[in-house]
């Protein structure tokens, strides 16, 4: 049941509704609503990086050119497969 969940929201009418979550998922640690500072995710790696930006700004700059390439990837692999599997646009076309 579980797996029916996750890839149901990778269907292709639905191919924008990852990146959302991944995005939500990276600014609530970073707000300080989302998961322990004990577990690592991109939003605590942001939130740390942020103290130490005058000293390290990779700390800061890594992780978040990592979320925003997994978002952009999503995006792209996600309008590719509905442009590939999406029977409306195939008819238009």
């Amino acid at each position: 049941a579980i797996a029916h969940i996750r890839f149901a929201s990778f269907g292709s009418s639905r191919s924008r509704r990852p990146s959302p979550r991944t995005f939500t998922e990276a600014i609530l640690p970073f707000l300080g609503a989302g998961t322990p500072p004990s577990i690592p995710s991109w939003g605590n790696m942001v939130a740390e990086g942020r103290l130490l930006f005058q000293i390290a700004p990779w700390n800061l700059l890594w992780p978040g050119v990592a979320l925003a390439v997994t978002i952009l990837s999503v995006n792209v692999l996600g309008d590719g497969l509905r442009d590939r599997l999406d029977p409306k646009l195939a008819k238009r076309m």
